[in-house]
């Protein structure tokens, strides 16, 4: 799932043709869950391209200083 998710992220870094600009990029999975309710039952909603990914976020620091970790 990282990966196809990472795959289909450089790829529309690479459609904007910000890639050569950009320092670092990569998705990453984030344990939380995002879900919503449709007729009183919970449900993830999905990101098109990949199954059970349910948001996405962006974080822009500068290099440098900055580092990109995910805890």
């Amino acid at each position: 799932m990282a990966r196809k998710a990472d795959h289909i992220f450089i790829g529309m870094i690479r459609e904007a043709g910000l890639y050569d600009d950009i320092d670092q990029a990569y998705a990453a999975l984030d344990p939380s869950r995002a879900v919503g309710f449709m007729a009183d039952k919970r449900v993830c909603y999905p990101v098109n391209e990949v199954e059970d990914v349910c948001r996405v976020a962006y974080d822009f620091t500068g290099k440098p200083p900055g580092t990109i970790e995910i805890e």
